[in-house]
């Protein structure tokens, strides 16, 4: 890492992390917005799963992160499902297996719960007790 400080940058450039749901994500989200679009059309009006696919590195989960980001922001203003983002991503591992990932999924459902309490709150839903949860 020495070597991109040394150049003046703040990570490799080749950093391949996917963006935050956040503000800073959405604005350096550039060039996707049809596809934003498109994903949360297919998000807010359908039953079904949706699928993203595309090679390593393309954007997918930047791309999910962001959709999901703006649902969240414009949840106030209709009544689309609610999306909330979460800032972590999933993935099956050797050890642990299906039985991690669960936990981890719950978990960071929980976060959610906790960090959006306010705004779910504000929009006239129903709030689990963030500090029975926070345990």
């Amino acid at each position: 890492m020495e070597i991109w400080t040394d150049l003046g940058f703040t990570q490799s450039p080749y950093n391949t992390d996917s963006l935050p749901p956040t503000a800073i994500g959405e604005r350096l989200l550039v060039g996707r917005e049809s596809h934003i679009r498109r994903l949360i059309n297919r998000l807010s009006s359908s039953s079904s799963h949706v699928t993203i696919e595309g090679e390593a590195g393309v954007g997918k989960t930047s791309l999910m992160t962001v959709a999901s980001y703006r649902m969240k922001r414009n949840s106030d203003k209709s009544r689309l499902p609610i999306m909330l983002p979460v800032d972590e991503k999933f993935q099956i591992a050797n050890k642990g297996g299906t039985s991690l990932l669960e936990a981890k999924v719950y978990r960071a459902i929980a976060a959610a719960f906790i960090q959006y309490h306010d705004d779910l709150k504000s929009w006239g839903y129903r709030t689990p007790k963030v500090k029975e949860i926070d345990k």
